[in-house]
């Protein structure tokens, strides 16, 4: 009999054993309970304490059991020397292919790494078109924006904070994330010195649109006030955040050891093949392009 499970946020019922978050609230589920297997040992006292109850003869048993042994006996000689196939005989099944796609010359300055920012998923909407993690961002970013938008990156820096790309991010860890919702966008990232982070965000304000904020220590940098509102929901668990919905925490599950890019959402980098399937892929570096992996 299935034994139910309860939601512990919500007390909701859920039918499914393989369900790792409630459908209704998104909360993380408890492992399911394991269902007590009977020993052989116990299936074998029972067994005798059925037979003693109903006092067969003891010739009877012992008649029924040698008769049971040698019907068991002469099926299973016969399947081993007449009916099993023999192993060259047996067809071989066609090898799956993998879902990755190697796409030369499009390598990025970033090496392979781990995949550690869990944390920035969790102050994610969970509705966003993209979600993008990889670590340097100096290195990164101007691979994947385009010459025009760093060079105004680089010039609000220089002008506004007095730091070059490379200098600003040194107070930045190595992880962050790229997020977009619509035509809102917003780069994430925990800090190292978080005081002179906000005293920076102070002085330079909002630019041409982008404004900084701090959120539970990371910087956020949205060019929308709704976007930057719905991070700080998110991250108060007032609303679903991104790491508890079952496609990304799966995808999440299936990452390899070390990549380039982590990316999970309903819109696709340029580069990404369409003959990919799925919304989640890995981007890794190999030789003098990448091998883009779907999840």
């Amino acid at each position: 009999m299935l034994r139910l499970r309860i939601c512990p946020h919500c007390q909701e019922e859920i039918r499914s054993r393989q369900a790792y978050f409630c459908h209704r609230c998104g909360a993380e589920l408890p492992p399911p309970p394991k269902v007590e297997e009977k020993s052989q040992p116990e299936i074998v006292a029972q067994v005798k304490e059925k037979v003693s109850k109903k006092q067969m003869p003891v010739v009877v048993v012992a008649t029924l059991v040698g008769a049971v042994l040698l019907a068991a006996t002469v099926v299973a000689g016969v399947y081993y020397f007449q009916i099993r196939p023999s192993r060259s005989s047996l067809p071989s099944l066609p090898s799956v292919p993998k879902n990755e796609v190697y796409v030369p010359n499009t390598s990025f300055a970033v090496p392979n790494h781990p995949f550690s920012a869990k944390g920035l998923s969790e102050i994610v909407p969970a509705d966003v078109d993209l979600y993008l993690e990889s670590a340097d961002p100096e290195l990164l970013l101007p691979s994947l924006v385009s010459s025009d938008d760093w060079a105004k990156v680089e010039t609000v820096l220089n002008e506004k904070v007095g730091l070059t790309p490379t200098e600003a991010a040194s107070f930045l860890e190595d992880e962050f994330a790229v997020v977009q919702e619509s035509t809102a966008s917003a780069f994430l990232a925990r800090v190292r010195d978080a005081d002179f982070v906000v005293q920076k965000i102070a002085e330079v304000g909002e630019q041409a649109g982008w404004r900084a904020k701090m959120v539970n220590g990371f910087l956020v940098i949205a060019n929308s006030p709704e976007l930057i509102q719905k991070i700080e929901e998110a991250q108060k668990k007032l609303t679903l955040n991104l790491s508890l919905t079952p496609g990304f925490a799966e995808a999440r599950q299936k990452l390899p050891p070390t990549g380039q890019i982590f990316y999970h959402g309903k819109k696709r980098l340029e580069f990404i093949p369409e003959s990919l399937k799925g919304d989640a892929f890995v981007v890794s570096k190999k030789n003098e392009g990448s091998l883009v992996t779907g999840l």
